[in-house]
């Protein structure tokens, strides 16, 4: 009942086995399940203490079980940026039987988000990599494993590891374990420039978190939603959706989600050019306590920082970000994050060099929204040299990669630019396909892929009738009348209707 997202009759049933139950292998699955439940839909430190207290009596006799659920209890520690009983969950984790091969890839991976919690990004790495390798076949902790690529910068594998995590779920059913997956998925999607994947990606994981009662996941998907929002230049949208998402993640302490959305409303701030206001809540963020903001967020956000704390003459604030994005990119050794600190470095120092070096490693990153920006700015600074011909170059590399993501504000500062310049460019003319919806895009995708509407409603937990009435607005907007037509785009130009899946 849980699985297929009725909460609430898995919990009759729960009470109506507690009945019968004696054996302790029973009692803790039981537990295990109203843990997950009470983790994504009630207070996350309630569902820590049940999974916890749960685990020790069986942790002798059926150390697997106990492994799962203390690896649930330090993913709910971890969200909360709660390092005593992160500690605590690796410390029993660590301390479990190893006949079933279940303790020590969560454990290895606890202690290194315990590192990173710490503010130790070298020790953080090490144990994240060794977790990674302990358990990249384990399916129990496939979410876990795939936050510990993305907490090392690994994009490619986090992105692979998230999206098997969703393909698995799916395939199984699994109607309220997939939101949880697609919440890191979409964020990760986001943050490497795929913001039709991941705004459709999102949108799917809001409405399944929300027909499962998951309201502390609906406010990581919502968190999602605010960011391309404010990266798309959708004002309205971002702020209600960043409301929504914080009024849950600040009563519930859920770091992630209250943090993305911040730093959305500061994106948003920033794009449009209101400096002032993004430094303060980006300094906001960065002193933001526990269930308040992420250490990782933080980490992540720390360039934007760096960018509006140097454009309003706060040096020392600067310096301080530009560190703590330096002391996790070193042993990190990501491309992007090396591309920013060098950005960062070049607007500490105003140096050409570090610009060069920073568009260099951009190039082997594949993170194109993070490429623009740094384009954008190393042509203000040429152009404020009156270097306008080199100037030129970057500002359009900038102008033309916003466009294709239509991060609309965010090309007009590339335009107003390159008209300060003396070169005027011109708008893109706007792409049918990006009057699609995200649910839309995700039909189109699975029609081009050679689905039928019954086979794409069992995909997206839908209705066949409901696919057939978001066919049809396609046609419409696309100007087409069969799906023949429709598969023939996708065939033409792959890319046309990718959700970057």
């Amino acid at each position: 009942a849980w699985l297929a997202g009725q909460p609430g009759r898995a919990h009759e049933l729960l009470d109506e086995a507690a009945g019968y139950a004696a054996e302790p292998l029973l009692l803790a699955r039981g537990v295990h399940v109203r843990g997950a439940i009470e983790g994504l839909c009630g207070r996350p430190d309630t569902a820590y203490a049940m999974l916890v207290a749960g685990a020790e009596p069986i942790a002798a006799r059926h150390p697997g079980q106990a492994a799962r659920m203390l690896a649930e209890a330090g993913r709910l520690a971890w969200t909360a940026a709660d390092l005593p009983r992160l500690a605590e969950a690796g410390r029993r984790l660590a301390a479990l039987p190893s006949t079933e091969g279940a303790a020590a890839p969560g454990a290895t991976l606890l202690v290194g988000l315990a590192a990173l919690l710490e503010g130790d990004a070298e020790q953080a790495a090490r144990f994240l990599r060794a977790g990674r390798a302990l358990a990249q076949a384990d399916p129990d902790s496939l979410g876990l494993v795939a936050g510990a690529a993305m907490f090392v910068g690994d994009d490619a594998a986090a992105l692979d590891l998230f999206t098997t995590a969703a393909v698995r779920a799916r395939a199984a059913g699994a109607v309220s374990v997939l939101p949880l997956m697609l919440a890191p998925l979409g964020a990760l999607q986001m943050w490497t420039g795929r913001f039709a994947a991941a705004r459709a990606t999102a949108t799917e994981g809001l409405r399944l978190s929300l027909d499962t009662g998951q309201d502390n996941t609906a406010a990581h998907h919502r968190a999602v939603l605010a960011w391309i929002a404010a990266a798309q230049g959708r004002a309205e949208e971002c702020r209600t959706e960043a409301a929504a998402a914080l009024s849950r993640a600040i009563g519930q302490r859920l770091g992630p989600p209250a943090g993305i959305a911040a730093w959305a409303l500061a994106l948003l701030d920033l794009g449009e050019g209101r400096t002032e206001e993004a430094f303060d809540r980006l300094t906001a963020l960065a002193d933001a306590g526990p269930g308040e903001g992420h250490p990782v967020v933080k980490i992540f956000a720390a360039a934007d920082l760096v960018e509006v704390a140097v454009r309003t003459d706060r040096p020392e604030r600067a310096t301080a970000a530009l560190d703590l994005l330096q002391s996790w990119a070193d042993p990190a050794r990501s491309p992007w994050a090396h591309a920013l600190v060098a950005r960062c470095r070049g607007l500490v120092e105003s140096a050409d060099a570090h610009f060069t070096q920073a568009l260099s490693l951009h190039a082997m990153a594949g993170r194109p929204f993070d490429t623009a920006r740094t384009a954008l700015l190393f042509g203000e600074t040429l152009r404020r040299r009156r270097r306008r011909a080199e100037a030129r170059r970057h500002l359009r590399l900038a102008c033309e990669t916003f466009e294709r993501l239509d991060a609309t504000p965010w090309a007009e500062l590339a335009r107003a630019e390159l008209l300060a310049t003396g070169e005027t460019a011109r708008k893109r003319d706007p792409s049918t396909v990006a009057d699609l919806t995200p649910q839309e895009l995700q039909i189109s995708r699975l029609v081009g892929e050679g689905g039928t509407n019954r086979e794409i409603a069992a995909h997206l937990f839908l209705s066949p009738r409901t696919v057939d009435y978001h066919l049809h607005k396609v046609f419409v907007k696309l100007g087409i009348s069969s799906r023949g037509e429709l598969v023939r785009l996708s065939l033409e130009d792959p890319g046309l209707l990718d959700d970057g899946r």
